[in-house]
């Protein structure tokens, strides 16, 4: 075998090598595989430039974590209305926003007024609404989630007595 066919011929097979191990060994589901080196400038196992401490995972890897962990921004008034058996209400809901953290307040036109603490994760909001006017002493609870742009809210309100539904918007 001449010189150049010996060359062709490993150029064949490392390429198809590296082809099939790039369809099959570089697929996104692979986070959960050991570690990689992630030394400073070297690369990590996947071919990605590693970093100090990292895994080997690769740019877009991390910014999707980051979007997928930032929270939708609720911050503000929010009106809308509070719909079940007993018949419906217009709301007022007033979110202050520290991180992951709500507080703010509650109020609606059947004269239940509160004060609310609770949390965000991305999207989804939970929250209780202890009560000071309309039943004293009562906290309602909160499950729902916010639109990506953070101007709609849709949830159920348990009130103890049903789940009602509750659509708000700012």
């Amino acid at each position: 075998m001449k010189a150049t066919q010996w060359a062709r011929w490993v150029l064949v097979l490392l390429l198809a090598v590296a082809t099939t191990w790039m369809l099959t060994g570089c697929s996104d589901d692979d986070d959960d595989d050991a570690p990689a080196a992630g030394a400073a400038g070297a690369p990590g196992a996947d071919g990605s430039a590693g970093a100090a401490g990292a895994d080997g995972a690769d740019a877009a890897d991390a910014a999707d974590a980051a979007a997928a962990a930032a929270d939708v921004d609720i911050a503000g008034v929010w009106n809308g209305g509070r719909y079940g058996d007993g018949g419906s209400s217009k709301l007022q809901f007033f979110f202050v926003q520290n991180n992951g953290v709500l507080t703010g307040s509650y109020q609606d036109t059947s004269g239940y007024r509160g004060n609310l603490a609770g949390e965000i994760d991305g999207d989804d909001i939970q929250f209780v609404v202890a009560l000071t006017a309309g039943a004293p002493g009562a906290s309602w609870t909160f499950t729902g989630a916010a639109n990506a742009t953070g101007t709609q809210l849709v949830g159920r309100m348990n009130t103890g007595a049903e789940n009602e539904d509750v659509q708000a918007s700012r």
